[in-house]
């Protein structure tokens, strides 16, 4: 079992076993639902029930409220927000189990820099929550243009456009895929397709059933395939 708190005062981190109810998202970090449903997910879950908790910590910062309280016991048990880890706290709050986490105050930019290296080192290309948070950071002006953003977040200027493309896709869109793995070749095609015939697009991916459809790129020809 891991220790309840362990300090490291040379950094100011520390790691601790928290309630997964006590984590509440960053504020520029967008839900995406299907993050928590499928085959990855059920995966996880099933790891870190065989193991009773994540192996894997996830990164923590106490909010400001917290922070800000002089009784230290209310400061200890009081919110934090997440850096990176969603899905493992997710996984938790659905198993019962406490959260094993990094706690360590970091800059917003440092946070969102951090968020998007670790999601992105997962094995397969998962651009959705990547796409709709680098849309609303840039909608709410973190950073001054796409180029800012691509090198603050560590991300080329191709990849950085076609993210933000597919944060912006419409919720009838994004729905068809689900939680189906998704390629970087097919987000282009799907862009593509949305360029030349949105109306359509979004016509079809209302009116049509998906759960027919094994894989994305079964999706994608259901989507793309029936304008031609």
């Amino acid at each position: 079992m891991f220790p309840q708190e362990f300090s490291d005062k040379s950094s100011d981190r520390r790691v601790a076993l928290l309630d997964p109810k006590s984590i509440e998202p960053a504020q520029w970090a967008q839900t995406d639902p299907f993050d928590y449903v499928g085959q990855r997910f059920e995966r996880l879950k099933d790891s870190i029930a065989e193991f009773g908790g994540n192996l894997q910590p996830v990164k923590v910062q106490q909010t400001s409220q917290a922070l800000g309280s002089s009784n230290y016991a209310a400061a200890a048990a009081g919110n934090f927000e997440l850096v990176f880890g969603y899905s493992r706290v997710r996984a938790c709050l659905e198993l019962g189990l406490p959260v094993l986490a990094m706690i360590e105050q970091v800059s917003e930019a440092e946070g969102l820099r951090q968020f998007f290296f670790e999601y992105r080192s997962h094995g397969c290309w998962r651009p959705w929550r990547l796409g709709q948070t680098l849309a609303i950071v840039l909608h709410r002006g973190y950073f001054p243009s796409i180029r800012r953003a691509s090198q603050g977040l560590g991300l080329c200027v191709t990849e950085a456009c076609l993210l933000q493309k597919l944060g912006c896709m419409p919720d009838s869109i994004r729905a068809a895929f689900g939680s189906r793995d998704f390629t970087e070749r097919q987000a282009k095609r799907l862009v593509d397709a949305m360029a030349a015939d949105p109306t359509g697009l979004v016509e079809r991916a209302s009116r049509s059933s998906f759960q027919d459809c094994a894989s994305s790129a079964a999706v994608l020809a259901k989507l793309v395939g029936a304008a031609r």
